[in-house]
């Protein structure tokens, strides 16, 4: 029996592994961050999104770690961190100054709180 080498995958395959993390952790912040009104389990993000629960669990212990997003250790419910949140507020101060900018950070502050 003759043993094949593995060819390695073509470059512009490699290219998307790094970025592929990064596109499925703004998935799952997206979902968590459109659902304020309760923390999501995993199971509702995978039922949303279309990835093997280890995978989506890797992801969420991640951002957690980082602050991105908060876990309740008695319900296993994710939500936006305050990370993650000092974040966007950083960004929107040095963006536009608009009242449609104002606007919708009020909007976002009365909703959330600050």
């Amino acid at each position: 029996m003759q043993l094949q080498s593995l060819k390695p995958r073509p470059l512009a395959a490699r290219k998307n592994e790094g970025t592929q993390a990064i596109a499925r952790a703004f998935q799952i912040l997206r979902f968590v961050a459109e659902h304020p009104e309760q923390d999501v389990r995993l199971r509702d993000i995978a039922a949303m999104i279309n990835l093997p629960s280890a995978t989506i669990h890797r992801i969420l212990q991640a951002l957690r770690r980082e602050g991105a997003l908060e876990q309740n250790l008695a319900t296993r419910r994710y939500k936006i961190g305050s990370s993650y949140i000092t974040m966007l507020e950083e960004i929107s101060k040095t963006r536009s100054t608009s009242p449609t900018h104002q606007n919708v950070r009020v909007a976002y502050a009365q909703e959330h709180g600050p």
